[in-house]
């Protein structure tokens, strides 16, 4: 972290205003300092019947201060926000409203840090580029908002989700939830209908999904080519259906 962002999180904790409470508490706090050290300082540099009275002054320190604090607690405020609307941006993909790529990897890497075992389902749309080509890519992106809505119909809270990019996209079951993998991916690849004006009639997109359970001393990267190596698994023996990665895969059927 640097310095300049250091500073940022300082100023933001000391002047932005996130909670309606802090709108009223945190301006009456620094006016009322800054007012008491206007008066500590006015009552050692001035002779006592130089200074000024307490009436008198609190409205001079109210009148110079509170332009520059409105200022400064709008700005921070307006920035903080900013901030937050932009880290948003950086980790959601847009299309679906799951979270992207990164963030979900970096989702998964903090479970696993903190001793999670969990299991990874990796997904893909079946025939996914000749629904576009057939169909157009506003299609292809209703589609892609079905299988959103899909992964978080089926999923919990506590699971990890998100769209690696193009038709993939990925769960993270977390540990408790080991007995339910295959009913969770059962239900994530069944059969989505796609009802749109654009198609007549209907569209039924389809999935196939690969699924690796996490080890030890096994990393996020690792884990996420065995999920990928068992949805090849799945697309190759037909799709519309999951794979679990194993040591010995299944033998594929022989093409005559």
């Amino acid at each position: 972290m640097t310095f300049d962002h250091r500073l940022f999180k300082v100023l933001v904790t000391i002047f932005a205003l996130r909670t309606v409470p802090q709108r009223f508490y945190k301006p009456a706090i620094f006016f009322l300092a800054i007012f008491l050290a206007s008066l500590l300082v006015e009552r050692v540099i001035k002779a006592p019947d130089q200074q000024t009275p307490i009436p008198q002054a609190l409205v001079l320190v109210f009148f110079i201060s509170a332009p520059f604090l409105m200022i400064v607690f709008v700005v921070v405020s307006y920035l903080d926000r900013l901030q937050k609307k932009l880290a948003i941006l950086a980790s959601t993909d847009l299309l679906t409203g799951l979270p992207n790529r990164r963030d979900f990897l970096n989702r998964v890497r903090l479970a696993r840090n903190a001793g999670d075992l969990g299991t990874l389902i990796l997904l893909d749309a079946d025939h996914f580029k000749r629904i576009n080509d057939t169909y157009g890519h506003a299609v292809g992106d209703i589609c892609l908002q079905a299988i959103s809505a899909r992964l978080n119909e089926i999923t919990t809270p506590d699971d990890a989700l998100g769209r690696l990019g193009g038709e993939e996209f990925c769960v993270y079951l977390p540990a408790p939830r080991a007995d339910a993998v295959k009913p969770v991916a059962a239900a994530l690849i069944s059969p989505i209908a796609i009802s749109s004006h654009l198609v007549t009639p209907d569209v039924t997109v389809t999935l196939s999904a690969g699924i690796a359970a996490a080890e030890q001393d096994l990393r996020v990267e690792d884990l996420l080519q065995r999920a990928d190596e068992a949805l090849y698994m799945a697309k190759e023996n037909g799709r519309a259906q999951f794979v679990v990665w194993s040591k010995r895969p299944p033998t594929l059927p022989k093409v005559a």
